[in-house]
């Protein structure tokens, strides 16, 4: 079971820039369903060239750099033949909106109400 990161970071011209990212498991340590453990590390460090790298399935705190510094942090749930561009990486995460609560109406004070 594989989900991909795919994709580049490029100049105006084209020109492709060095960049690496992180993925953070969460829980770090995380546990596979083989024993194995999992832990942070590098999918690709000072790449110059369009990627697609392959990784376990999970949620993940994916962090991409360049040489002007971090680029884009996420966290993500990545599930099985997912794949995920280094664009999507710079989206926020959408959030659902809280409903909106109206305040109850109070007395105030120094206040008449009409007659």
């Amino acid at each position: 079971m594989t989900a991909f990161i795919e994709g580049s970071v490029q100049t105006p011209t084209g020109r492709i820039v060095p960049m690496t990212i992180n993925a953070k498991p969460i829980p770090d340590p995380g546990k596979l369903a083989d024993g194995n453990v999992l832990v942070a590390g590098n999918l690709a460090a000072g790449v110059r060239a369009p990627i697609s790298v392959a990784l376990h399935p999970g949620r993940y705190r994916l962090r991409v750099f360049t040489p002007a510094g971090l680029l884009a942090e996420r966290e993500m749930d990545l599930v099985d033949d997912q794949r995920v561009t280094i664009a999507e990486l710079l989206e926020p995460a959408t959030v659902p909106a809280s409903p909106a609560v109206e305040p109850e109406p109070r007395a105030q004070p120094d206040v008449t109400p009409p007659a």
